[in-house]
């Protein structure tokens, strides 16, 4: 996914213009929010089960991760505020 495409809504890169890497890698940086978030037991309301069960698909690929790395804000509204000032930037 290429967030500078589209005025930096992002979208697909082909797989033509990709940028393959052919050594070893130390640190590989894989951002989002759901990284490493796993399936709950314990969801009330049909939206949350629908994110649930797609979170099932996502189980098997945190196998291959050695360790995750959250940044929790302060406070929720700081990511909201954060990803406004960066599309405005960009």
């Amino acid at each position: 996914f290429n967030k500078t495409l589209n005025n930096g809504l992002g979208d697909r890169e082909l797989h033509s213009q990709s940028n393959f890497v052919d050594v070893k890698i130390d640190i590989l940086l894989f951002e989002g929010w759901f990284n490493g978030i796993k399936k709950s037991n314990n969801i009330i309301g049909d939206h949350l089960e629908f994110i649930n069960k797609k979170l099932e698909n996502y189980e098997e690929i945190w196998m291959y991760f050695d360790s995750f790395i959250s940044l929790i804000p302060e406070k929720y509204d700081f990511s909201r505020i954060w990803r406004i000032e960066t599309e405005k930037i960009n």
